[in-house]
């Protein structure tokens, strides 16, 4: 991240507002026209590819949440990805 702007291109990110939760990665930050921020953030899809979405930088916050995969597999190894962060 940088003073300027809150992510920059491949920070780790999740969404972290609305209706679902969804880890990804930054791969663009840019203004509108009024000045205002967009985040492009790229994330998996859950059966095959990726997909992109923007919004707003209040939408994100930093760092993975744990997925259902990654507590199954803390639980049986008990080893845990560095990049998750415990759940709100």
């Amino acid at each position: 991240m940088t003073d300027a702007l809150p992510f920059a291109p491949g920070d780790k990110v999740h969404k972290a507002s609305g209706l679902y939760k969804a880890n990804g990665v930054v791969r663009a930050v840019y203004p509108l026209g009024d000045g205002s921020l967009r985040v492009t953030v790229e994330h998996e899809a859950d059966i095959e590819g990726t997909f992109v979405h923007h919004y707003t930088p209040d939408a994100l916050a930093p760092g993975w949440l744990p997925t259902k995969e990654s507590a199954l597999r803390e639980a049986l190894t008990g080893l845990r990805d560095p990049d998750y962060k415990d759940a709100p």
